[in-house]
């Protein structure tokens, strides 16, 4: 039975190399063939301030300690961390705008490649890749649609992620200082991006109530004490504001950034009713609060009720992703999450629904730097291949988990009241 299970598990890891491999090689051909022009479906095309934009205006916001004064939408913890980042970039009266210098270019290429080599090395020991399978992810992680536009974009979801994986490698060691550290980590992720706060949810399905009490602890003076840096605890209110600003900026569309590169489902689903021209016939509104509350509760019923790990992290991811009213494709890596532990799960030989999954994986992690889609949409940019592709995996995720596990619950009733027969 053990070595029957290790093949399935083998096979499944196959189906997904194998997968990535050939769209990824496809991809490369596509983009050599077409002198490098297809790289713009997987880029941002509206305007933008030189290269990794979103972190050097972040570090901007920062070197002084006075971000909130400037519209900036991250927790105070990021700006903090942004802050101690900016005491190793010169300085001058142009700093953080004009990132095409020699040490703006330098400096940002070294941090995130410090990251991304934390990432891989972090999904390497979790999913217990064998060096051939480590190599092949390595071409498979660099190229991933979330990753490129995260790179081009110079987004800190990454730092995020990071801290995400090392949760999970950690947060059920033997090890006390282990564990304690795996805590932090979370709460460090959520005082970033604020949304990782939805992976407290695993830590509830785990029945760890006294982590969950830990992170309480350590998430509220993460949250709350870099204020004191920043101005004072009265800037919470600013802080609030622009993130409600930033949120209803977005929705409307008022910088005109347009549909693409968002995976949100009100996103999408207010492409296609924009392209089917029914826009203004529908209460969108309306429909946009039933969405989301349909993606929160779905996710959360995956997360609460799933029996496997990574189909629980997965419904975390899913809230980090479908959820929120503006969310780029740089929100996939939260993917990477599931996705170590999927990879390294013992599987169930007759659930063949795993091949599945392995293959809606693959077509997530693979570029599809092809067109664009509905390009008679208003806006900058326009919705990809990749973007659209992106977004039908993770709702075909969210409805086959939901029809697995309510399954899976009928057979375990079934077999509860035969054996009470």
């Amino acid at each position: 039975l053990f070595q029957r299970k290790n093949i399935q598990q083998k096979t499944i890891r196959k189906i997904f190399f194998l997968i990535c491999i050939n769209f990824l090689a496809f991809a490369i051909a596509y983009i050599f063939f077409s002198n490098g022009m297809a790289m713009k479906y997987l880029f941002w095309n509206g305007k933008t301030q030189g290269i990794f934009p979103d972190f050097f205006e972040s570090v901007k916001d920062s070197a002084n300690l006075t971000p909130y004064n400037n519209g900036s939408i991250y927790p105070p913890f990021a700006y903090f961390l942004l802050f101690i980042i900016s005491r190793f970039i010169p300085q001058s009266g142009n700093f953080g705008i004009d990132s095409l210098t020699p040490n703006g270019v330098i400096f940002s290429f070294v941090f995130f490649a410090i990251i991304s080599f934390c990432i891989l090395i972090l999904i390497r020991k979790i999913a217990n890749f064998s060096r051939i399978e480590f190599l092949i992810f390595i071409f498979i992680f660099f190229f991933m649609p979330a990753f490129v536009f995260m790179i081009e974009r110079g987004n800190i979801v990454v730092l995020t992620v990071a801290f995400l994986l090392l949760f999970i490698k950690w947060y059920d060691s033997k090890y006390l200082v282990k564990r304690e550290i795996a805590l932090i980590c979370l709460c460090m992720a959520t005082c970033m991006k604020l949304y990782p706060i939805f992976f407290g949810f695993f830590l509830l399905s785990e029945k760890k109530y006294k982590e969950i009490l830990h992170c309480f602890v350590y998430g509220t003076i993460l949250l709350f004490l870099p204020f004191s840096f920043m101005g004072g605890f009265e800037r919470i209110f600013d802080f609030i504001n622009n993130i409600i600003h930033i949120s209803n900026s977005t929705f409307s569309d008022s910088k005109n950034f347009g549909y693409g590169y968002k995976i949100n489902v009100t996103n999408i689903f207010g492409a296609v009713l924009e392209y089917l021209k029914l826009k203004d016939t529908v209460p969108l509104h309306v429909i946009n609060k039933v969405l989301l509350v349909f993606v929160l509760v779905s996710s959360l019923f995956i997360t609460m009720y799933s029996q496997k790990k990574w189909e629980k992290l997965l419904g975390c991811a899913l809230m980090c992703t479908l959820f929120p009213t503006f969310s780029y494709i740089y929100n996939g890596l939260y993917i990477l999450v599931p996705l170590s532990i999927f990879l390294t799960e013992c599987m169930d030989d007759k659930k063949n629904i795993n091949f599945v999954y392995a293959i809606l994986f693959a077509i997530f992690c693979s570029p599809f730097p092809y067109r664009y889609l509905l390009q008679s949409l208003p806006g900058q940019n326009k919705l990809s291949i990749s973007t659209l592709l992106d977004f039908i995996v993770l709702v075909a995720f969210l409805i086959l988990i939901i029809i697995e596990s309510i399954v899976q619950r009928k057979i375990s009733t079934k077999g509860v009241q035969i054996c009470l027969k």
